[in-house]
């Protein structure tokens, strides 16, 4: 009797709707929950069958899966249906379980009508937003086509416009046009880029790359902004970092230019140093740790956990007085998070900021690097001054220079450095070589080079140039010779230790480092090309930038044009605008292929997204050129379809008198020269080094073929490679490819055969050399 009262206790206070049926499905108890569920007394429930209290709709169901029920121990039954209460449907969650000898089904039921309703809403939600994204997509595809082909316009006139004879004042103003377009188009690219983030579209693309070189190019990419506002920029690389590592150079990039940039926008004196340095290591793992430090503004510590919001700035005056979105951090800390790093800033207010984030980088195994800084003993002891009024720049060229130099000094001035090379000039040790920064507070380089060539005493001490990566070295003074070496800041470890042993060993310079060609180069004359634009202006563009480069184009309005002219005329090659009236690019392109046309077809469009380059690889084109496109963008692509006719011919080319010196697949010097900065002279010595180690290792790697070190054969082959194509030795680089691929495969036959066409294009590139003047005698 006390069980009975307590089970009738526990069944009534449940806080869960409770029934008990018979073997007819008729209602034998109902707890007081289920009572107030359904709206009804115990008396109107007994005797009841339950499947009368559910929808019309769900009775069927109901009660063919109760029948399967009845006599099966151990099983649950569960349904979702609806139930009535005062004439309305509700959603209920039904439980039932069966209780044994009596036939007695136990249940729950509950009502989710409120759950059930919010889950619907969260699913249209979710298929809401989804479409947002897609339409949103689509939306800045759109726009950003539509904004860069008058933006394509807009830039590419100007390029022309400054190719022109203008005065100075039309200079200055064709500048700030070109500066507000790129300003435009990086906000346009932001854009994007928050919008992949936002739908889960943005990815890494992992490759392996030259680290070093990837931080040495990203730097003088930006330094030119800083210099034009005298701001000192130093590039502070720990000699411990790795070379070569598996990352996504691209977004790298983007990053380190970020911060840099903003580190210029709020600086308006003082230094912006980069400081690169590793922080973890593992036997396949390094973490590095980049900083980007400025003087500027600084940053409040109550205003610093905004900034990596989106569409944020510290405050309003900020963006009136600096401008920018705020999107750059934003996008800057998402990459960092898909790479597994971090990122953050400390800053003091009036004191400047530094921006630093942290990514682990995956070591490429077994690599050897192509070239490596040596200095020969008999230069390591000599003693050498640095020039510079920066203390961090003297700091850290000093600390460069000690890890081959024992002997290095410093001096804030011309003066105080004037005064140490006299004074060591009667000393045991007299100073060999002296570094010398051009902007120095109390006389410039040039005065400090007069006065030194002017006394007796310290006159034949070789001299080295620092200039800002960007700024011209007066042409009429360098030939007066007062200086051995050029180099550009901010220093390089690797330039600055190959200027310095130049100097010491008695190198001259060919020509100034820093100096620029605006003229085009032409590169191959007779080729037909047809272009199908329909933008006016754009038309004239693409024809402008063609004739100065050497070719004949015909120009249409739409795709369906372009079919028609194809179908009447040859042509070499087709730039395929993607979005144009009666036909676009993409259409006419499919319809040319299946007439069967092979011509190389090149889409031009100003959308970037990854999507529409498939879509062009789909319908079967050939490049891809992205809008607003410069004339140097436009050259490598024509270079792919149309190299010169000597390149092709397997006799080594001669050396044609004036223009036409580019031979692709023999030796580029022009791009190689602009690889490296303009620096010729340095290509030059580099060019020399690779070839002799090249030279050299034929007979290590005939010895690895047939001894079958497939390894060891495949690491000289891959830097052989490396070094080729980052040359722009394009026929040699491919041969060690051919030759790298072939000793992954393990396979005898055609490694054999590679290192033989790896010797015949070692002899092309040798023989090509000795007939530019740069190279005669080598």
């Amino acid at each position: 009797m006390a069980a009975e009262k307590q089970f009738q206790s526990i069944f009534e206070s449940f806080p869960v709707g409770i029934f008990i049926l018979d073997a007819a499905g008729r209602i034998v108890r109902a707890n007081e929950r289920l009572r107030k569920l359904l709206g009804r007394e115990a008396p109107e429930l007994e005797n009841t069958a339950f499947v009368d209290l559910l929808h019309t709709e769900d009775k069927f169901a109901f009660i063919s899966r109760l029948k399967e029920f009845h006599g099966k121990n151990n099983t649950r039954y569960e349904i979702i249906c609806r139930y009535m209460r005062s004439g309305r449907a509700r959603l209920a969650s039904i439980t039932m379980g069966y209780m044994g000898a009596e036939e007695l089904v136990l249940g729950t039921l509950e009502d989710v009508t409120r759950q059930k309703n919010e889950e619907a809403q969260l699913r249209r939600d979710k298929e809401t937003a989804e479409k947002a994204t897609q339409t949103k997509s689509a939306f800045l595809a759109n726009m950003s086509h539509e904004i860069r082909t008058p933006m394509h316009t807009i830039i590419g006139m100007t390029d022309l416009l400054a190719d022109t004879s203008l005065d100075l004042e039309q200079k200055e103003y064709a500048g700030q046009i070109r500066y507000a377009a790129d300003v435009l188009l990086g906000l346009i690219d932001d854009i994007l880029d928050l919008s992949k983030i936002e739908s889960g579209k943005l990815s890494l693309e992992i490759i392996d790359c030259d680290f070093t070189a990837l931080v040495s190019e990203v730097v003088d990419l930006v330094s030119l902004l800083a210099h034009k506002k005298n701001i000192e920029v130093i590039l502070d690389m720990s000699p411990k970092l790795p070379r070569w590592v598996r990352t996504d150079p691209t977004r790298i990039r983007q990053v380190i230019i970020n911060l840099f940039n903003n580190a210029v926008k709020f600086t308006s004196r003082g230094e912006i140093v980069i400081r690169i340095s590793p922080v973890y290591e593992s036997q396949a793992m390094r973490s590095i740790k980049v900083e980007v430090i400025d003087s500027g503004i600084g940053i409040a510590e109550e205003k610093q956990d905004i900034l990596f919001q989106a569409f944020t700035q510290v405050d309003s005056s900020t963006t009136r007085k600096y401008g920018g979105t705020g999107l750059g951090l934003s996008i800057s800390k998402s990459i960092i998070q898909m790479m597994n790093g971090i990122i953050n800033v400390k800053s003091v207010p009036g004191k400047g900021s530094n921006f630093w984030f942290v990514i682990p980088l995956e070591l490429v195994p077994d690599h050897v690097e192509d070239m490596e800084t040596v200095v020969d003993d008999s230069l390591a002891g000599n003693r050498i001054l640095v020039v510079d009024d920066n203390e961090t720049a003297r700091d850290v060229a000093s600390a460069v220079l000690s890890n081959y130099f024992p002997m290095v000094e410093t001096a804030s001035s011309g003066r105080q450095a004037l005064e140490m090379l006299i004074q060591a000039s009667s000393a045991p040790q007299p100073f060999s070589l002296a570094i010398v920064d051009l902007h120095l507070p109390d006389m410039d380089g040039w005065q400090f080079a007069s006065e030194l060539r002017n006394d007796s005493a310290i006159k034949d001490i070789p001299l080295i140039l620092v200039s800002p990566l960007g700024s011209s070295t007066e042409a009429k003074m360098k030939r007066l010779g007062w200086f051995s070496q050029y180099i550009a800041k901010p220093l390089k470890a690797d330039s600055l230790i190959d200027s310095v042993v130049a100097a010491l060993s008695g190198e001259k310079t060919a020509e100034e480092a820093s100096g620029e060609n605006n003229s085009a180069e032409v590169l191959r004359s007779g080729a037909r090309l047809l272009v199908a634009e329909d933008h006016t202006v754009n038309q004239l563009l693409f024809r402008t930038i063609l004739d100065k480069l050497g070719f004949s184009a015909v120009l249409v309005d739409n795709g369906r044009q372009a079919l028609e002219k194809v179908e009447k005329e040859k042509f070499d090659l087709v730039f395929m605008d993607i979005q144009m009236p009666e036909m676009n690019g993409l259409e006419a392109t499919r319809k040319i292929r299946e007439l069967g046309y092979t011509m190389p077809i090149v889409a031009v469009t100003a959308n970037p997204l990854q999507e529409e380059r498939e879509k062009c690889l789909a319908a079967g084109m050939d490049g891809f050129l992205a809008k607003p496109f410069r004339v140097k963008d436009l050259v490598p692509v024509l270079k792919k379809w149309f190299p010169e006719n000597a390149a092709n011919s397997k006799e080594v080319p001669a050396k044609a008198s004036g223009d036409g010196d580019v031979f692709d697949d023999v030796f580029d010097f022009e791009a190689a020269t602009e690889a490296f900065m303009n620096q010729k002279d340095v290509v030059i010595k580099v060019m020399r080094r690779y070839m002799q180690k090249t030279g050299t290792a034929f007979v290590s790697m005939k010895k690895s073929l047939s001894g079958g070190d497939w390894n060891a054969l495949r690491v000289e082959a891959h830097g052989i490679k490396g070094g080729g194509w980052n040359l722009s030795a394009k026929a040699l680089g491919d041969a060690a490819a051919g030759l790298e691929k072939a000793a992954k495969e393990r396979n005898a036959g055609a490694a054999k055969k590679a290192l033989k066409e790896l010797g015949v294009q070692h002899e092309r590139l040798a023989a090509y050399l000795s007939t530019l003047p740069e190279f005669a005698g080598e």
